[in-house]
Formats: structure tokens, sequence, C-alpha cells
């Protein structure tokens, strides 16, 4: 009898560190049934909603890697009763009406009457997460309600709660409007301190930023704070992103200065002659002059040398959005792409050969 007890007493201490340990629990069935289980009284009176896509690549990273960590799993199981919708699926298209949902992944925290409390966009390690969560499930910390309080005492730690959340929401646009207004009244301490810098960056989404350019014109001040890596990270971001616009024609006519004060900032930057964004400069100066043969030119002694993903890819598809070539230009890039096409089909093989030597 003693043995026995002292089974029971083992697998009864080994389930309880199994559960410790055990990572987020996502409960099966529809958003209502999870509503359901909310307003039961059996269990946390919150639902965690994970909006994703099953494609895309944060999305599987937060479902293989984060949510499975213990520690994610002992928060949230705590305080929520979690679900998970595919919004490629009727109900997830339902939901995605119902809340807006516009970007992957996206985590809606409600009541249990399904109404929003908060929402977290995008994917994030789990000692960034959790914090993020812990905070946002709190109904003083909505949207809503720091806005009322940034509104009706306007100090700056209530400014930047509002921000803070504003960016975690990804609220775009409100994030900048607000920015743009709060940015000016802030210390420069206060601008660049590490809880304020990935705020500051976040809400930069255009080269004609007065936020950026304050940047800029202090960028010295900016790198003994944030560290001269993390601001060129933040001005490549802005400046490649604004340029492959450029350059698959979504901007039709970028204004003169705004290229110009691009281009200085990238030979500011001091980058290797081969690096993404120094090709992408060069091809969309090219392209604004109508320099098609020197377009040419750095894609088959430039662009050919990039990694064949992301960069070489978008900036190859860029040379089929251009009407106006001349014919010897047409046959110059066909041949281009049929050297491209073989690197592909190489490439391609040599990841068979890999995945076949796998026993």
């Amino acid at each position: 009898m003693k043995h026995i007890g002292l089974v029971l007493i083992c697998l009864l201490v080994c389930a309880d560190v199994l559960g410790q340990n055990q990572g987020t629990v996502f409960m099966k069935g529809s958003l209502d049934d999870a509503l359901a289980r909310a307003q039961s009284g059996d269990g946390p009176s919150k639902v965690f909603v994970d909006c994703y896509a099953p494609w895309f690549g944060p999305c599987r990273f937060m479902a293989s890697v984060v949510f499975p960590a213990a520690e994610v799993g002992r928060f949230f199981n705590e305080n929520f009763v979690n679900i998970r919708i595919d919004m490629g699926t009727p109900e997830g298209e339902a939901v995605r009406k119902r809340y807006g949902i516009s970007a992957y992944p996206s985590y809606l925290i409600l009541d249990a009457e399904g109404n929003e409390i908060n929402r977290l966009v995008g994917g994030a390690r789990a000692d960034q997460f959790v914090p993020m969560a812990d905070r946002a499930k709190d109904p003083k910390n909505s949207i809503a309600s720091l806005k009322a309080v940034y509104e009706a005492d306007a100090t700056t730690e209530n400014a930047i709660n509002y921000l803070e959340m504003l960016k975690n929401s990804k609220r775009d646009k409100e994030l900048v409007e607000l920015m743009d207004k709060v940015f000016p009244t802030l210390t420069d301490y206060e601008r660049f301190n590490e809880r304020m810098w990935p705020i500051v960056a976040a809400s930069i989404t255009e080269p004609d930023s007065p936020v950026l350019a304050y940047i800029l014109e202090n960028k010295t001040v900016a790198n003994m704070f944030v560290g001269e890596e993390k601001v060129n990270q933040l001005l490549k971001s802005v400046y490649g992103a604004y340029f492959t616009r450029v350059l698959n024609g979504r901007i039709g006519s970028p204004d003169r200065d705004v290229m110009e004060r691009g281009v200085m900032v990238v030979n500011m930057l001091d980058l290797p002659i081969y690096d993404p964004l120094v090709v992408l400069t060069r091809l969309v100066a090219a392209r604004q002059d109508k320099d098609y043969d020197r377009m040419i030119d750095i894609l088959e002694n430039d662009v050919i040398h990039l990694p064949l993903r992301p960069h070489r890819a978008i900036y190859e598809k860029a040379f089929t959005m251009i009407d106006d070539y001349s014919e010897e230009q047409r046959e110059r890039i066909r041949k281009y792409f049929e050297r491209s096409a073989a690197e592909y089909t190489k490439a391609a093989e040599t990841a068979q050969i890999n995945a076949k030597s796998i026993k």
C-alpha cells in the first residue's frame, strides 16, 4: 500500500510539473464556443484570438516557437480562453469583417461578450510578447481609454502610453498623426530612450516624415542614445521601402527633393557596392532618368550578384513593368532572365539533392 501511495504522489507531482511546462492550449471549436466558455464562469473570462494565415512566416513562427514555450503557456492559459482562427476559412472571413482585421498575425483580446478590449499585431519573441499581452488585457489600456486619458491630461507619460498601444495595435495612421504632434515636445532622452525608440521607428512610414527629418539633422545625438547600428537600420528600412515602390512604378511622380535626400542618406551609410540598397538606389536613379540601358547594365552586373530571395526577385520583377524598351533592350532583358532562370534551376536542383541526402 505504501508503494501505491508513493506512485500516486509521484504521478500527481509529475502531472503538475507537466501542466506547468505546457505551452499555450488553444481550444477546438468556433469563436462563439470560446465566448461561451468565457461566460461560463469556469476559468478565464477573457478570450484571446490568434487570427492567423497558415502561409505567412510570422504566423508560423508564433505557432511553432512562441506559443509552445512554457512561460508563454503559463500566462495565456491562466488569463484567457485561447482559440486560433485561420483567416482563410469562412469563419475567419467573418471574424476579419467583424473586427476589421487587416494584417497578420493579429491577436484579439475580447471580453466574454465578444467586445474588443485590445489587439496586438505582428510576431514577437516570447519575452516581448507576454508583457505586451499582459498590458493589453487590462481594459484601462484599451485604445479608447488611453486616448481619453491623454486628451484629459496631455503629459509625456500619458502620450507615450497611448503611442505604445497604437504601435502594438498597428494603428499606423493614428500613430503617425500623434507622433508628429508629440515628438517636438519631447527631450532628446525622451525621444531616443529604450522604450520610445521602437515607437518612433514604427511611426516613420514615409521618407518625408518630420520625425525622420529631425533624426537626420540630429543623427549624432540619435546615434549616442540609440546606437548607430539601430539608427542606420531604420534609415535603410525607410528608404529601401520607398525606393522599391518607386522602382515598381507604385509612385508615379516621386518628389525630387525626397529622392535626392534618399540618395544622400544611402551614400552617407557607406554601404558595400553590392548591398541591395545601393543597387536599388542606382536602379531607381536610372529609371527616373529613363536611362534603360543603364538599368539593364545594373541588372546584368549588379542585380545578378544579389541573393535570389528576396531582393533580386523584387528588382527583377520591376523590369517587367516598363513598356517602352527598344527591341535591343528587350533582347538583353530576355537573355538576362534566361541566365537567371538557369541559376534558379540550379539552386532548386541543389535543394533537391540536399533533401534526398537526409536519411
